[in-house]
């Protein structure tokens, strides 16, 4: 999609999917690039993709009042007041102004230090961090992509991976159908001025997200190769969030959009 006034710069990231642009409740959904989960290792994009995260997050912040963050893997302490939105005074070791890719990339790619770009926005804007994640669900999902890791059989690898992308499809579609709620509750309560957050996410979920979106629905269908069927269910709910009139922009950080081979990977279309 082009850039329009008002809309996020072309070259800070690619909008795949935007609707209900009007409506005071916004949802912005990144993708991001994932570390290794069984290693922790970075990906190559990952402190380029991070600082645009930032960069992306800094600019909602400014122009959208953006108050609330939502990664996905993220397990919540006791939630911080919020504090406006806007920038922050801090001693200086963190604080830096969006523009400056090259030392946000240099800050995010320190691998001695927990920090991403979600903990870089949280300091600096006193945005608010919700966990969305349902734990039950991400520890079977991780305890699936073990199982496939050290799978050497063909035809079981097919059973795994199938009824992995069942799993990883059941948490996406959890977390979308929780982030109303936690919406609404962090505005109800006062931790933040306006209805609008950020959900991050790993480019991988990026599709099934985007189908769920189209057809306002969640719908997750039984794995197609387990020889076990009665132990998963399918479910077809409709979407929170489009009942819930929000409006929905999907983005991606300019580094993987422009990524040809990468888009094609993951099924992903770019204009």
């Amino acid at each position: 999609m082009t850039d329009e006034e008002g809309s996020l710069p072309v070259d800070f990231g690619e909008i795949l999917y935007r609707t209900n642009e009007d409506s005071p409740r916004q949802l912005y959904i990144v993708g991001i690039s994932h570390e290794d989960t069984l290693t922790g290792a970075k990906s190559r994009y990952t402190p380029r993709v991070e600082a645009e995260i930032y960069r992306i997050g800094a600019w909602l912040a400014r122009n959208k009042g953006l108050g609330l963050l939502l990664p996905e893997g993220f397990f919540a302490v006791k939630p911080k007041m919020y504090g406006g939105g806007e920038p922050k005074e801090t001693n200086g070791e963190t604080c830096v102004a969006e523009e400056d890719m090259k030392l946000l990339e240099q800050l995010l790619s320190v691998r001695n230090r927990s920090i991403n770009a979600e903990m870089l926005l949280s300091e600096n804007f006193d945005m608010e961090l919700r966990q969305v994640e349902e734990k039950e669900l991400y520890q079977t999902v991780n305890r699936g992509i073990r199982q496939l890791a050290d799978c050497t059989n063909l035809q079981q690898h097919f059973i795994i991976r199938s009824e992995l992308d069942y799993h990883q499809d059941k948490r996406v579609g959890a977390m979308l159908q929780k982030i109303p709620h936690i919406i609404n509750e962090a505005f109800v309560s006062g931790h933040v001025k306006k209805e609008k957050a950020l959900f991050t996410i790993g480019l991988s979920h990026i599709p099934s997200i985007l189908r769920f979106l189209r057809e306002k629905k969640v719908a997750v269908s039984c794995p197609l190769f387990t020889p076990d069927r009665d132990k998963y269910e399918e479910c077809s709910d409709d979407l929170k969030l489009s009942k819930g009139d929000f409006g929905i922009t999907v983005i991606l950080p300019r580094a993987l959009a422009d990524d040809a081979r990468l888009m094609k990977r993951h099924k992903i279309k770019v204009s």
